[in-house]
């Protein structure tokens, strides 16, 4: 299962920016949770070296390399992580209550 409606073969820069919300939609401890949850599990396949594309600045990321990742039950990128950090992307209800009950 995904994680977000974010499909990066699928996107343009204006349907990236749709997803994601200008009022943080989370509570800060909601966010570190959940983001700590994103980047500590395993990889689904191989890493790429590619750096993820920042569509509100037009910069390549420094911190983030383009991998996929999965907890056995739900799938989700780089891009995704990035996303929600930075930008509050809009993560699907269900696995927000998933994470924040664990």
């Amino acid at each position: 299962m995904n994680i977000s409606d974010f499909d990066e073969s699928k996107q343009t820069d204006n349907s990236i920016k749709k997803l994601c919300v200008a009022k943080q939609y989370l509570s800060e401890a909601q966010i570190r949770k959940i983001a700590a949850y994103l980047t500590k599990r395993e990889y689904a396949d191989a890493a790429s070296t590619a750096r993820v594309y920042d569509v509100f600045s037009k910069a390549y990321t420094e911190k983030y390399c383009r991998v996929n990742y999965t907890d056995g039950l739900y799938e989700w990128t780089s891009e995704e992580i990035f996303y929600f950090e930075k930008y509050h992307l809009m993560l699907d209800d269900t696995f927000i209550s998933y994470v924040l009950e664990k």
